[in-house]
């Protein structure tokens, strides 16, 4: 696969998206391993 820059709006959508993922990266891991806690629990319960 070959990433071409364009001045367009779709590199600049995953420029921002990208940007947004980096900055809730943590939130969104620790929101993931809470629901993975809960539902251990739920199994081991």
């Amino acid at each position: 696969m070959t990433f071409i820059q364009t001045p367009g709006p779709p590199g600049v959508f995953y420029r921002r998206l990208s940007s947004m993922l980096r900055r809730y990266l943590f939130e969104i891991v620790l929101a993931v391993l809470i629901v993975c806690g809960l539902i251990a629990a739920a199994f081991y319960l």
